[in-house]
């Protein structure tokens, strides 16, 4: 049985439309028109040229797109408003590695609201505040209008087009946003804010920080950090293990192997990377390695655009004879090339198989049940991907992020990076993924996370596999 329980998500709410304060108005107008529109040119031909995923963008005309942006991106009033256009063009090809990255000076003039909520029954509630603003609102006040907007409008009208995914989860969960992401509103910007609670409307207004500008911290909101720390525990009782991953660094094999001789005791693993920000998939693959319990481990199909200026050239001949029956047939395999819709396998470095390198008795033989969620990003759907291989592996939680592949990074004068999405990918029964991995099992455990105590949260765990094994 699937079960889907209410989103239910950690995020901070900011402001789009707004003006610079004064302490910043002298340090963001830096890249003139001239630059504007080349940048978005080069960004527009890269596109073009390298973005593989098209087919997750229904009714989007690139040429279409840009020509819109023109006027757009000439009319921004500072850097800042330019790099917010850049970002919403980039978030129009709904993919999580096509976005971009600020200037580190425009970073340096950004800010946050210091307040935590959650999307619950079509509302937004708050669920951690800062302690400097204890007095002005209170863990379980509802946000109902934002700069007298309804707050529901708001994020959907000024927030969810800047958000690079190809998960409508995770556009939903990165538009309201955690209190750590501030790309889209600037520094000591005030937010009008309208909160219900028992005691009816209350109206107050808040201002954006910055942690570079700031010295005081969020104890509340970092108790709550669901990706703050590697974590191991066990559970004798019942035979389960549990690690949670948070990132593909450094850190990720040397926390699996440094537990792996207490999991190896255990009939169950959990795996926990349903708030994994992603990495290198290079730090993953020696723990795929004990995972699989095959002498050979396979790689995914993926596939990248080919693009040949004769086949093209050979398609517009076709196109141009479409009359000609012999010219027509002639020439209609090229159509692709001249549709810019080509696409070729890539070869990985040791084909589509290598030989796994930890010997047979060393390798996990257990149940493994892989936590994954709207949060399980890039790298970490590698690692998820690589290891359904394996016959012994269930997936619960929801759909992963859709940040497959690997994007091509493009240095633009003005300092801004962006990155575009370069692959298909494809999973081991030949689903294309690119847009995220699926899970067995459907699940909502965000609100295991808050219990505070851990091994209350891996009962909680425990108990949903029991139920669904059953």
């Amino acid at each position: 049985m699937r079960n889907i329980i209410a989103l239910n998500v950690i995020i901070s709410l900011f402001i789009v439309a707004c003006s610079p304060s004064a302490n910043q108005v002298n340090d963001i107008y830096r890249i003139n028109r001239e630059q504007k529109l080349y940048e978005l040119s080069v960004i527009w031909k890269e596109l073009s040229y390298n973005f593989a995923n098209m087919d997750n963008c229904p009714g989007l005309d690139i040429d279409s797109l840009y020509q819109a942006y023109i006027s757009i991106i000439l009319n921004t009033e500072n850097d800042f408003e330019y790099c917010k256009a850049l970002q919403r063009f980039m978030a129009s090809f709904n993919n999580g590695h096509v976005y971009c990255e600020y200037p580190d000076y425009v970073y340096k003039q950004l800010g946050y609201l210091p307040i935590a909520t959650s999307f619950k029954n079509k509302k937004i509630i708050v669920d951690n505040i800062t302690l400097k603003d204890t007095n002005e609102i209170h863990i379980g006040d509802e946000i109902v209008a934002i700069n007298g907007i309804n707050a529901i409008d708001y994020f959907q009208e000024f927030c969810i087009p800047y958000v690079s995914t190809s998960n409508e989860e995770t556009k939903i969960h990165d538009a309201i946003i955690h209190w750590r992401r501030y790309d889209l509103i600037l520094y000591n910007t005030p937010v009008k804010l309208e909160i219900r609670n028992p005691k009816g409307i209350k109206k107050l207004t808040m201002y954006a920080d910055n942690p570079a500008l700031s010295n005081y911290h969020f104890p509340l909101l970092e108790k709550h950090l669901i990706n703050a720390e590697n974590i191991f525990l066990e559970d004798t009782f019942n035979n389960y293990a549990y690690i949670r991953l948070t990132k593909c660094d450094s850190t990720f094999e040397k926390f699996f192997i440094k537990n792996y001789e207490n999991i190896r005791k255990y009939k169950n693993l959990i795996i926990d990377i349903s708030h994994n920000s992603g990495g290198g998939s290079n730090y993953t693959d020696n723990v795929i390695n004990y995972l699989i319990n095959n002498d050979s481990i396979y790689c995914y199909r993926e596939t990248t655009k080919e693009n040949i200026a004769l086949y093209k050239a050979r398609g517009t001949i076709g196109a141009k004879h479409k009359d000609d029956k012999l010219i027509y047939e002639a020439y209609k395999k090229f159509f692709p090339y001249y549709n810019n819709t080509a696409f070729k396998d890539i070869l990985h470095n040791e084909g589509n198989a290598k030989y796994n390198a930890i010997i047979d008795h060393i390798r996990y033989k257990g149940n493994v049940y892989v936590m994954i969620s709207s949060s399980t990003i890039s790298a970490a759907e590698y690692f998820a991907t690589m290891l359904s291989q394996n016959k012994n592996i269930t997936f619960l939680g929801s759909k992963t992020a859709g940040a497959m592949g690997l994007p091509l990074p493009i240095f633009l004068p003005s300092g801004i990076k962006v990155f575009i999405n370069t692959t298909k990918t494809y999973d081991f029964q030949g689903n294309d993924i690119s847009s995220g991995i699926s899970p067995d099992y459907e699940y909502d455990f965000s609100e295991f996370y808050k219990t505070g105590n851990p091994n209350e949260m891996l009962s909680k765990f425990i108990q949903v596999v029991q139920e669904l094994k059953e």
